[in-house]
């Protein structure tokens, strides 16, 4: 069930923007603004004076839901996507059928707008 805004949860402390804003979009939502992406900038990285511009213009992240559609993806080797299968000793990688939710946050340092190891750069390529 989603909460009103008023009952939003705290950034954790070490938590990197991604991590945070995924947490939060799962509890909450996206109301089509950067609404946790720039509570993560007031609380964590308040020197991060062009956060939008970079989300935006950058990334293609004009909300927070679209920091991951267009930005950043869950890396595979985070664990959540694939799993290693063992069978007579030949280790292959298959991807899971449904994500198994966010990772704990491979943390970043207090300031850092940049995601942790967790995530992958989604590139478009336009010809």
């Amino acid at each position: 069930m989603r909460r009103a805004a008023a009952d939003i949860g705290p950034v954790r402390p070490g938590e990197c923007l991604c991590c945070s804003v995924g947490r939060l979009l799962d509890d909450y939502g996206c109301d089509r603004t950067l609404r946790f992406a720039r509570q993560y900038r007031d609380a964590l990285a308040p020197h991060a004076t062009a956060l939008e511009r970079r989300l935006g213009y950058d990334v293609g992240g004009y909300c927070d839901c679209e920091i991951f559609l267009s930005g950043w993806t869950l890396d595979r080797r985070s664990g959540t996507l694939d799993r290693e299968i063992v069978e007579d000793g030949i280790v292959t990688q298959e991807e899971a059928d449904e994500p198994r939710g966010l990772p704990p946050c491979a943390t970043v340092h207090r300031g850092s707008i940049r995601p942790c190891r967790n995530w992958a750069r989604r590139y478009s390529w336009s010809y």
